[in-house]
C-alpha cells in the first residue's frame, strides 16, 4: 500500500537496557544486607564503604555519591512479559559506571549533549534544573524521549 509505513521511530529501550555497546564499563557488586529498597533496573546506585551497593538514597544531593546505574547485563525480568526487573538485597547488582543506558526521564525535554539532573525526593533523572541535583559526569544522547518516558543518558566517565 503506497504511501503506509510500518512506523516510524522505535521505543528507546527498558529502564536499565544498555543502548550503545560500543564503550561501557560495568560491575558487579552485591546489594546491601541492610538495603531498605530493592534496586530496580535504571536507578541510581551508590557506592557503600563496605563494597556492597544500595538505591541511591533519599534526599540524597551530592552527584559524587553516585556510582552508576543499574543495568540488566545478565539478570532479566522478574517476571514474563514485565519490563522491570530488580535486585534484592544480598544479591548481585550490575552496575554501568561508563557507556550509553536507557532510563526514565520524569521531567522536562532532554537536549543530546545536555545536562542530566535527578530529583534528590524521588530520584528519578530529570532534564529539569530547578530544585534537581546536576550530574556532571552525565549528559543526554540524544535529546528524544520516547512516549514511556524513556531516554537515553551516557556515562562519560566513572566517577567512583
Amino acid at each position: 500500500m503506497p504511501g503506509k509505513a510500518i512506523g516510524i521511530a522505535l521505543d528507546l529501550g527498558y529502564p536499565g537496557s544498555f543502548s550503545r555497546n560500543g564503550d561501557f564499563v560495568a560491575s558487579t557488586r552485591p546489594v546491601a544486607q541492610n538495603a531498605t529498597e530493592q534496586i530496580e533496573f535504571g536507578d541510581l546506585v551508590a557506592l557503600n564503604p563496605d563494597n556492597t551497593v544500595s538505591k541511591l538514597p533519599t534526599g540524597e544531593t551530592n552527584a559524587n555519591k553516585i556510582l552508576g546505574v543499574a543495568v540488566r547485563e545478565v539478570k532479566q525480568f522478574s517476571a514474563v512479559g514485565q519490563a522491570v526487573g530488580h535486585y534484592r538485597k544480598g544479591e548481585p547488582c550490575d552496575v554501568l559506571e561508563r557507556g550509553t543506558v536507557a532510563v526514565l526521564c520524569t521531567a522536562g525535554t532532554p537536549v543530546a549533549g545536555g545536562k542530566v539532573y535527578f530529583n534528590p525526593g524521588t530520584r528519578v533523572i530529570t532534564a529539569e534544573s530547578a530544585g534537581n541535583v546536576e550530574i556532571p559526569f552525565m549528559s543526554f544522547t540524544t535529546g528524544k524521549k520516547d512516549a514511556n518516558g524513556i531516554v537515553e543518558v551516557t556515562i562519560k566517565t566513572r566517577n567512583i
